[in-house]
């Protein structure tokens, strides 16, 4: 195997045989420097290419993997992006879905609301019906009432009126009986006995009882 060597032309050696010190130039020929040159040179060269082969493999190794991490990070950005619109999408639908079931709550709060209304208003209309209807119902029998009480008036002011008037004419008769007959005796019937309402008991010159008359006085268009 051949190894290869870089040295400095100017590094001093030593001569294995008389110990002198010469320059590395001084004991190699010009060709072998040469030689030796385009060697180092051919070498180097060899290796730039090998490291700048190595370098560009390696940078586009990284390239790929950073082309590969930028292309799974844009898909994943993608998939995110996509992923929210998704998400998106279904809030605005949610949020859709939620303004019409308020909707349709509302309208349905104030279907009820308006139910509940009339359920009051035809609650209170029968209340108010039938508070009239017992106020009108009092107020009939306290209209009756009062017409019977002022029938009973009434009633009692003709007949006392009546019974004045009787009264009246019985005094009337009375007193035109004794002024007509002087000799007789003329006598009242008592309250609340039935019969006549003057007794005249007939007498003679000598005072003497002839007879008896009821007198009754009426006042009426009918009698009996």
């Amino acid at each position: 195997m051949t190894r290869q060597i870089i040295l400095d032309a100017e590094e001093k050696i030593a001569c294995p045989k008389c110990k002198a010190h010469f320059a590395l130039s001084e004991g190699l020929s010009g060709q072998a420097i040469e030689r030796h040159a385009r060697a180092y040179e051919d070498a180097l060269a060899e290796r730039k290419k090998s490291l700048e082969a190595q370098l560009a493999a390696q940078a586009r190794a990284q390239f790929e993997t950073e082309k590969k991490s930028l292309s799974e990070a844009l898909a994943a950005r993608e998939a995110s992006l996509a992923r929210f619109r998704s998400e998106e999408l279904g809030l605005r639908r949610r949020l859709g879905e939620l303004e019409e079931a308020k909707k349709n709550q509302d309208l349905e709060y104030q279907r009820r609301l308006d139910a509940e209304r009339k359920k009051i208003e035809d609650k209170t209309h029968a209340a108010l019906a039938e508070e009239f209807s017992r106020k009108e119902a009092q107020f009939r029998l306290q209209m009756e009432s009062v017409q019977r009480e002022l029938a009973e008036a009434k009633r009692k002011a003709e007949q006392g009126s009546q019974q004045l008037q009787g009264e009246a004419l019985e005094l009337s008769l009375e007193a035109l009986l004794k002024s007509a007959f002087p000799l007789d005796e003329i006598l009242p019937v008592p309250k609340g006995v039935n019969g006549a309402d003057l007794i005249q008991r007939v007498r003679s010159p000598s005072g003497a009882v002839c007879g008896t008359i009821l007198w009754e006085a009426k006042q009426t268009k009918a009698w009996q």
